[in-house]
């Protein structure tokens, strides 16, 4: 892949790009393969003792597969029960048949380095208007898609930059999802490498300003 240059979110390619396919495109794959699994008679993408990525939720361990017997809950229905690393007193339930899951496998150590490699190259358009930039925001926290996370982070560090060197604060929209996105992005990067998000952030920071 190339080393240099820029290339939009929409063209560029992952050397490891499984980890972020759809995971329906996924399921069909694993299909024709013998990697899939069988709990209880239905087909999973993940195994208990898994680690996944969740929208708003970041690093999960799968602590179970299972029925849920809730009011208002399919009972037939299985369910992954997630155990988020950083709130391992919360309980997050995520259907396994779901077409919108907004899951995936954590990184790998490899993965997580290309991701961080290719970060100069990264590059992501925003609408101008604020509501729209803002929705637009929403959808790529809710992506799981690290690129998209590294669109947040480098336009919002940006901004901050531009905005302080002109005596002003940064808005509170821009700190709120520059935050999510960089929760989002290190937990998972920092528990692929095996570092802390504290160094992750440096490493991030460093990065955007070599570039």
């Amino acid at each position: 892949p190339p080393r240099s240059g820029n290339l939009s979110l929409y063209n560029q390619k992952f050397l490891f790009k499984s980890a972020f396919e759809n995971p329906m495109k996924r399921m069909i794959k694993l299909l024709n393969s013998d990697e899939w699994k069988t709990t209880k008679g239905v087909i999973c993408m993940y195994e208990i003792g898994d680690y996944v990525i969740k929208a708003n939720n970041g690093v999960c361990k799968v602590e179970d597969i299972l029925h849920l017997d809730m009011p208002g809950t399919d009972k037939n229905k299985l369910y992954y029960l997630l155990i988020p690393r950083e709130c391992q007193s919360a309980k997050v339930y995520v259907p396994v048949d779901s077409k919108n899951t907004n899951i995936r496998k954590v990184l790998s150590e490899d993965e997580a380095w290309e991701v961080i490699r290719r970060i100069p190259e990264t590059e992501r358009e925003w609408s101008s208007n604020d509501k729209l930039r803002e929705q637009e925001y929403k959808e790529a926290i809710q992506s799981c898609n690290p690129a998209e996370l590294i669109g947040i982070i480098k336009n919002l560090y940006l901004r901050r930059k531009e905005r302080n060197e002109q005596g002003k604060k940064s808005t509170v929209i821009d700190e709120r999802y520059f935050k999510l996105a960089e929760d989002n992005l290190y937990s998972e990067l920092a528990f692929a490498i095996g570092r802390d998000k504290s160094e992750m952030r440096k490493i991030i920071a460093d990065t955007i300003e070599d570039k």
